[in-house]
């Protein structure tokens, strides 16, 4: 009906245009000519499928008042234009949001300056100094919470009162921060460990205190957090207790993320939970400190695996890449693929030792059963797949190679290489298990996989091609691709276990869908 609708709201107005000399006899006739040519347009069948015949009742449009213009209403208030109401929009976000902010930040900054002003004066002592800037925290924690409970009355007809208690708590935080730092750095009030877990304790109590003061409150707390190591002072790091603290800040941090949906969080958190590994391993690095790097980078993937949040992703009809997108845009995703990235360059500066493959072999590992546990983490088994290829591709051929023992043994002169799966120069041991290990996690744990996973095709050709593509590249590393028996002899049982797995996976799909 809108055709017939648009005909005569046109007619109507060329009418009205064309002859404004008309009277009111020539309007009525024409308006029942246009009735009338209605009605017959009304008869014809409807156009929509399984409607039924509609009426359309129009009404005729009077001359002397279709453009004639509203006449104002003396007693109706004047209504605001556009641009009027957007300047008041951005009035009032300056000063219900950013005026208050600036005048937190000029409140914190006021502490210290405080310390600074005190040390040019020689006012009072060290230790009142610290007291001093510690009870100004303590007021405006004090302040920040007492205005969450109680807010002025009439306060929201100037700012927004949800802006004050967490601009005067993360000042009361940032008071208490500086202050302790400078009884550590500045007077030397506070030793090494004793300011270290006292600034730990201010960053954990801003991240639970952010649960009801929001975001800013958080971000604060985050950001100290990741700064406490850098700012104690120690002759020699102690990395136990270093990556135990991140470890328990990261966690907070996750877990924040998740109870609060605070998506932005996850990056924060997985800049500053891996920036220190790596800072470590350039800056205070030895050889003792594999294992509690290792263990925090597991621990890490772990974390980022149970806690993860979903970020803004690329949108395409292929479900290929859909898929893949999927994996990349969470953080799951990102924070475990940099673990494993951290993993090789911790190996690769551990010159590749039987630790370092240990620790990558349980990162993949561990990717199969977060995968096996969560639909939504099944992809990380293939980021693991890859960790696995990188790490025995860059593996460092030995330039000084011992002799076999079992060369040893029969008094064999000994060879350069290449050498056989079965006799090889210790040198070889840690890599040729590693080849090993990855094998059986890719290859048993992808097959015995297949039926709980929702991405198949994925797991099952992780599975059947792993294994394969390590024995080509321990062939090439240890074999030189030489021409050998016992080479061709693993070649040959490892296309016998290809043939198996596949001829069980198709008779288990044929009994699930009756064909095979």
């Amino acid at each position: 009906l809108d055709p017939v609708a648009g005909d005569v709201r046109k007619t109507v107005s060329e009418a009205l245009i064309d002859r404004p000399q008309q009277t009111e006899a020539e309007s009525a006739a024409d308006s029942e000519t246009v009735l009338a040519e209605e009605e017959a347009e009304t008869d014809r069948p409807s156009i929509l499928e399984g409607e039924g015949e509609a009426e359309a009742v129009f009404e005729p449009i009077e001359a002397d008042t279709a453009f004639v213009a509203e006449e104002p209403d003396p007693d109706r208030p004047p209504q605001p234009s556009a641009a009027a109401a957007a300047g008041t929009g951005w009035e009032e976000k300056i000063a219900s949001s950013w005026m208050i902010w600036l005048g937190g930040l000029t409140v914190a900054l006021a502490a210290v300056f405080l310390f600074r002003y005190a040390v040019d004066q020689g006012w009072l002592t060290p230790l009142t100094r610290v007291v001093l800037g510690m009870s100004l925290g303590g007021v405006l924690l004090a302040a920040g919470e007492w205005t969450q409970r109680s807010p002025f009355a009439g306060a929201d007809r100037i700012v927004n009162p949800d802006y004050v208690p967490p601009a005067l708590s993360a000042s009361g935080i940032f008071a208490i921060f500086v202050s302790i730092y400078a009884a550590h750095a500045l007077y030397g009030l506070l030793g090494p460990a004793s300011a270290f877990v006292t600034l730990a304790m201010v960053a954990y109590s801003a991240l639970v205190l952010s649960l009801r003061q929001g975001w800013f409150v958080a971000l604060l707390g985050i950001l100290a957090g990741y700064f406490v190591p850098a700012m104690i002072s120690v002759p020699e790091p102690n990395a136990t207790a270093t990556f135990v603290y991140l470890f328990v800040l990261t966690l907070g941090a996750l877990l924040l993320m998740v109870w609060r949906n605070w998506r932005w969080f996850s990056i924060l958190a997985i800049a500053g939970a891996l920036f220190w590994p790596y800072f470590w391993t350039i800056s205070a690095w030895k050889i003792s400190d594999q294992g509690v790097l290792g263990i925090y980078l597991l621990g890490m993937a772990a974390a980022f695996s149970a806690l993860s949040t979903q970020l803004p992703r690329f949108q395409t009809g292929d479900p290929t890449l859909r898929w893949i997108a999927e994996t990349a845009s969470r953080s799951s995703g990102i924070g475990f693929a940099l673990t494993g990235v951290l993993l090789v360059h911790l190996g690769g500066i551990a010159d590749f030792n039987a630790a370092a493959f240990a620790f990558i072999v349980a990162y993949t590992g561990l990717a199969l059963g977060v995968g096996l546990w969560r639909h939504s983490l099944e992809g990380l088994f293939a980021i693991a797949a890859i960790v696995a290829i990188t790490t025995v591709l860059i593996w460092p051929q030995p330039i000084e190679i011992s002799p076999p023992t079992r060369v040893q043994e029969l008094g064999i002169e000994p060879v350069a290489g290449p050498f056989g799966p079965y006799v090889m120069p210790p040198e070889f041991y840690a890599f040729s298990r590693a080849i090993w290990a990855f094998a059986a996690v890719f290859g048993l744990g992808g097959f015995f996989g297949i039926r709980r996973v929702a991405a198949k095709i994925v797991w099952a050709g992780l599975s059947a091609f792993m294994p394969v593509l390590l024995f080509a590249i321990a062939y090439w590393r240890i074999g030189e691709f030489e021409v050998s028996i016992d080479w061709a002899g693993w070649a040959l049982g490892l296309a016998v276990l290809q043939l198996l797995a596949a001829s069980s996976v198709a008779r288990g799909f044929a009994s699930a869908h009756g064909a095979v």
